[in-house]
């Protein structure tokens, strides 16, 4: 009970950093994606797994524990960003794209939960009016189905990787492919992807690259899905997305919507 406990106060921990303006500080400095004590996570090899029903836990859930890690990371990076494109005038339309990464924070709310036990998963999803659950651990890969009040099948899978520091999510909706995500650590910290296919069939390709409290995240409609990060992603890999915007120290730079530069300093 005390670990479905934790895991339900990880979610909400994830939850919580999906807000804008609810992130806490992140050490500077490359390759320092945990949080500041008091709130640390950090990224362990995952144990052994010997469960033959398909249903049991890692111990300490370290797939979830990383993925807070890194949300923790990602949103105060993106409030950082949404806050400064949102005092200036020339950034245009940013914060429309802001709010649509923020969005897939609620998509991968399941996240939270992979890698947890069964009776977790339900009370957490079942929260948010999720029913009808069917929930599978295969070594490191953890699979959850259910259906939203609107009656719609989602099956939902992660795998976390040791070595990667960091997981793979896929998620199809009634037979429909809707969303490809990852993350990894890097040498500077982390970088990350979120390919989503929207309802009506368009797309959406966020990149991610977290350094300590700064980074750069990259927006491009339309895009093909992304080849799996290698690990090799430098700071800048975002910026070959068409919209994009960097922050380092008070710097902000980027390519708003209308193709604008942006070059400005923060207070």
């Amino acid at each position: 009970m005390k670990k479905s406990i934790g895991v339900l106060l990880v979610a909400l921990i994830v939850l919580i950093f999906a807000l804008p303006g609810c992130s806490r500080s992140v050490p500077e400095g490359p390759g320092q994606p945990a949080t500041e004590a008091g709130g640390a996570h950090k990224t362990e090899p995952a144990p052994a797994r010997t469960e033959t029903g398909g249903t049991k836990p890692p111990a300490g859930n370290k797939a979830a524990d990383s993925y807070a890690a890194y949300q923790e990371a990602k949103s105060q990076l993106i409030t950082r960003l949404s806050d400064a494109v949102s005092g200036n005038p020339e950034a245009g339309m940013a914060m429309l794209s802001f709010l649509g990464i923020t969005a897939v924070d609620l998509v991968m709310l399941p996240a939270a939960f992979l890698g947890a036990d069964e009776m977790t998963m339900e009370i957490g999803l079942g929260m948010l009016g999720a029913e009808g659950f069917k929930y599978d651990v295969d070594g490191d890969k953890s699979t959850v189905t259910f259906k939203d009040q609107s009656g719609k099948e989602t099956v939902f899978a992660g795998r976390f990787d040791s070595k990667a520091g960091g997981s793979i999510f896929t998620s199809v909706v009634d037979g429909r492919e809707a969303l490809y995500s990852e993350y990894r650590q890097t040498p500077y910290g982390y970088a990350g992807q979120y390919y989503i296919v929207n309802d009506d069939g368009s797309v959406m390709l966020y990149l991610l690259a977290i350094e300590g409290k700064d980074g750069t995240v990259g927006f491009e409609q339309e895009a093909t899905k992304p080849e799996p990060l290698s690990g090799n992603e430098g700071p800048d890999f975002p910026k070959a997305a068409k919209e994009w915007y960097s922050i380092k120290g008070k710097q902000v730079t980027g390519i708003n919507p209308d193709g604008q530069e942006l070059d400005f300093l923060i207070p």
